[in-house]
């Protein structure tokens, strides 16, 4: 008899979790949230910002391409073989992109939304001395936060 008595015993005490347990565990979800929720939104803009990345590389190797084929760069206006001319139309993360090619050099600057982080991406092609390669160099404030890489 004593035995049954002891197992309702346990049974009423252990119906569930009190509300200190509750808050416990709540506060501990909060502490995690406010410690991941930064770390997403900056995963979020890098992703963002990649579309960016990739719009200025895809002009920079059809700019290499041109080059290579018309031994010149002036011939690589946008627009003319094979250079994309839609650089300016803006997308949720690319607000301008701009390519100015000259004799010896080419620049495509193009910079992101604010979603995306505002930053810029420029890639500057330099024409050798021989007129025979052309060599590119990334800068921009991307660098700064670590969206672009060299």
């Amino acid at each position: 008899m004593k035995g049954i008595q002891l197992s309702k015993k346990l049974n009423k005490q252990a119906k569930g979790f009190t509300l200190i347990e509750l808050m416990i565990v709540v506060a501990i979800i909060g502490i995690l949230a406010a410690i991941a929720l930064p770390a997403y939104q900056g995963y979020t803009e890098k992703a963002r910002f990649s579309e960016v990345n990739t719009r200025a590389s895809q002009v920079m190797k059809a700019i290499s391409i041109c080059f290579h084929e018309e031994k010149t760069l002036i011939d690589c206006q946008p627009g003319d073989f094979g250079v994309p001319d839609d650089l300016a139309a803006p997308t949720s993360n690319l607000d301008t992109s701009v390519a100015v090619v000259g004799a010896g050099t080419a620049v495509i600057t193009s910079t992101a939304t604010a979603k995306a982080g505002s930053y810029t991406n420029i890639y500057t092609g330099t024409v050798s001395g021989d007129g025979k390669t052309l060599t590119w160099a990334q800068s921009g404030t991307c660098f700064a936060e670590n969206y672009c890489k060299k």
